[in-house]
């Protein structure tokens, strides 16, 4: 039976509904009261389209446990986790001071100070996660927020893993994260990430703290995920002339292509960061200067986010299950990996099967290739002449 739609003044648990807080991709978060103890709390609650989905059930039983393992203060707390007539749900700290990615996408851009102290707190979080065996995979500005006294909270660990877990969860696994953020090595399919895939996309997160924009980002996904493997890392200082020679150093320590290259934990990245806040380096003004017109934060924002954050379509998506997974499967032996953030992002855009398959095919560069993933998927269509 599928579980009732959530409102205001519902009771899900011991927690009354209050108000909506955002959707995310397993689920809806709440604003709620725990009618004991009379504390407001994020009420996260597993999506009605996933909860007879036993991976999907496993990763968010697998969310509570992690942060539940780890009691850090740079760590949003849970308090509670629970099915109630068939929710899966999880009470969790709320954390009135909104994300990063909130203010970025208010036009807010970091002075370097500003920006180190932030990192060094979402650093410090990930260590404690590193040290209890979790890498969290998905570090990115909405995964970084604060409460309401301006402290730093990592959350989000529903694509969490611990270093030595079977990875059976999820065959394609090793490529989830958000493609703005992702390390060079989750894109490649490595089995034996570890604690520098969060050092590589809290690197690229605080290049976007102090210039307003991701550096491969605002553009098509395969330029992204060209630059992650290929370009290096732009200079900021072209955007912020006053950040310090020391501070570009730093960013491209943490999100060399190479990560042995990069540094070798995050207590060894705090300590660097620590260290640049101390020297002084780098003169910063009082204001910080605005980014230049051409940075244009609606577009960036947009194609950093996973589809399921946006807000929803106005009628339900036409693909079944079974036709997402066709295509992924077609796709996949044409780009690889990357077929499965493809699918995933475009389905939620677009609902006619034909138009989703045409712009898919699009991302394949051999024109015979093309053909034959569309005469694959979609038989019955006249597929597109090869240009």
């Amino acid at each position: 039976m599928k579980p009732k739609q959530i409102e205001i003044g519902d009771f899900v648990g011991n927690f009354e509904i209050t108000g909506n807080l955002g959707k995310g991709a397993m689920g809806s978060v709440y604003r709620a009261r725990d009618k004991h103890l009379h504390r407001t709390v994020a009420l996260k609650v597993l999506s009605s389209e996933l909860f007879q989905n036993p991976e999907f059930v496993e990763r968010f039983l697998r969310e509570a446990r992690s942060i539940a393992q780890l009691e850090h203060p740079n760590v949003v707390r849970l308090y509670e986790f629970g099915v109630h007539q068939g929710m899966h749900f999880m009470a969790m700290e709320l954390l009135e001071g909104g994300s990063l990615g909130d203010q970025l996408k208010s036009g807010k851009v970091f002075d370097q100070h500003a920006a180190l102290r932030l990192a060094i707190g979402a650093a410090t979080g990930l260590g404690a996660a590193h040290a209890a065996g979790i890498i969290h995979r998905d570090i990115k500005p909405d995964n970084i927020m604060l409460n309401g006294s301006a402290q730093v909270k990592i959350v989000d660990l529903g694509i969490a893993r611990r270093k030595k877990e079977d990875s059976s969860l999820t065959q394609a696994g090793a490529y989830l994260g958000t493609p703005d953020y992702v390390a060079p090595e989750q894109i490649q399919g490595h089995k034996d990430l570890n604690g520098q895939v969060d050092i590589y996309s809290l690197g690229i997160t605080l290049y976007q703290m102090v210039t307003g924009k991701t550096p491969y980002g605002g553009g098509s996904l395969r330029a992204c995920i060209v630059g992650h493997l290929m370009h290096p890392l732009p200079d900021p200082r072209d955007l912020r002339p006053e950040l310090s020679q020391e501070f570009f150093d730093l960013l491209c320590k943490m999100t060399a292509k190479d990560r042995a290259e990069r540094f070798a934990d995050m207590d060894e990245l705090v300590q660097a960061m620590k260290g640049l806040l101390e020297s002084g380096n780098g003169p910063v003004p009082a204001t910080p200067a605005p980014p230049p017109p051409v940075v244009h934060l609606g577009p960036i924002s947009s194609h950093a986010k996973v589809p399921p954050v946006v807000a929803a379509p106005t009628r339900e998506p036409e693909h079944s299950p079974e036709q997402l997974q066709h295509l992924e499967s077609q796709l996949v032996r044409y780009i690889g990996p990357l077929a499965k953030i493809l699918v995933k992002r475009n389905a939620a855009q677009i609902h006619d099967f034909g138009n989703l398959a045409e712009r898919l095919a699009d991302q394949i560069s051999d024109p015979n290739h093309r053909q034959n993933f569309l005469k694959a998927v979609k038989p019955s269509i006249s597929t597109k002449k090869p240009p």
